[in-house]
């Protein structure tokens, strides 16, 4: 499973399973966001209106779903698109 973290620009990390230290979080019950339109992003503006960064953290994620029938996972698929990275750009 691929996991981006944010800062001014992104870091790629793989994990097997996220964890609160696996992706640097400081604070418990840390709030998701699904993000994957670059254009489309009400939700994550309105949490990032209403929760106090100092007390919670904010973790932003894009996924892509394979076809069912996918023998297995290529690096292409592994790699960040350029539909990605303006999603995290407009993110960070």
């Amino acid at each position: 499973m691929g996991i981006m973290s944010i800062a001014n620009s992104f870091n790629e990390k793989v994990v097997n399973r996220p964890t609160r230290a696996s992706l640097g979080l400081n604070h418990p019950r840390p709030v998701l966001v699904a993000i994957r339109n670059p254009k489309s992003m009400p939700v994550l503006k309105q949490v990032l209106n209403e929760i106090d960064t100092m007390a919670q953290d904010i973790v932003a994620v894009t996924c892509k779903v394979l076809p069912a029938l996918t023998p297995g996972i290529t690096d292409e698929e592994m790699s960040v698109s350029d539909n990605d990275r303006e999603v995290l750009t407009r993110v960070s």
